[in-house]
Order: C-alpha cells, then sequence, then structure tokens
C-alpha cells in the first residue's frame, strides 16, 4: 500500500502527484477519456477499509480528483474496463 504514483513512459518512469488517500490497496484502474480512474480499493488490509469511491487523475494538471459518483458498494479487488454505453444504456441514467 501507498500513496505514491508512477506513471509508466515509453521506457522509463516518472513520479506524478500523490494519491488524496494515505494509503490505497486493490483498487481497479481503467483508462477513462483522457484520464486514469482508480475504483473502489482498500485503506487497509481488511474490512471495513473498503471504498466506495472514483478517483481520477488527470495526468495534464497532474491531480486527482474523486468523482460525485460512487459504487453502490464498498469495494476491494474489483475489476473493471470501459465499455460502451449502447451496451448497457441502464447504467448510464
Amino acid at each position: 500500500m501507498q500513496d505514491t504514483v508512477r506513471i509508466s513512459l515509453s521506457d522509463s518512469f516518472v513520479t506524478g502527484n500523490d494519491l488524496p488517500l494515505a494509503r490505497l490497496e486493490n483498487a481497479a484502474a481503467v483508462h477513462y477519456r483522457d484520464t486514469i480512474a482508480l475504483i473502489g480499493g482498500s485503506t487497509s488490509p481488511f474490512s471495513p477499509g473498503n471504498l466506495d469511491t472514483i478517483l481520477v487523475y488527470n495526468p495534464d494538471a497532474d491531480s486527482w480528483t474523486t468523482m460525485s459518483q460512487r459504487l453502490s458498494k464498498a469495494l476491494t479487488s474489483v475489476t473493471a474496463f470501459p465499455v460502451k454505453k449502447s451496451i448497457f444504456p441502464a447504467c448510464f441514467q
């Protein structure tokens, strides 16, 4: 668990702005528009440290934002991937 952000470039890593949480583990990471979203995760090895938050990293601004949308349940060790709205329209209402 750590709050340090390491960004992979083509042949090296650079340090980005730290996470807004002191510690984070087991969050799902997914490409979201021109950003990276961290979904769920945990701030401690066991519940009740599970999170319902979605953190978005903007590489252009080197900043993190907590989205207003939340998971319906605090989850850790989740899987996330982008889908087209046409596949699951009910999720986008």
